[in-house]
């Protein structure tokens, strides 16, 4: 994530902070998304019953990866 946003400012080909300041703005918006996807898991988890299938709290967790298993 990290990179990938400074490669973001840095591809505004603005001079000065600009490109630091975007970098900056891409990964909070970045950790923002990934608490979004925790929580929503997180909830997940906690309306399953103890007994719930294995199945069950996979698909909880799925959003958790960036890929997906479709094709693989």
């Amino acid at each position: 994530m990290h990179a990938d946003c400074e490669l973001a400012g840095t591809l505004t080909g603005a001079d000065g902070h600009w490109p630091v300041v975007h970098g900056l703005g891409c990964q909070i918006e970045a950790m923002a998304d990934r608490l979004e996807v925790v929580r929503a898991a997180t909830a997940c988890m906690h309306g399953l019953a103890p007994e719930a299938y294995r199945f069950e709290r996979l698909e909880c967790l799925g959003n958790l990866v960036a890929w997906s298993q479709e094709g693989n």
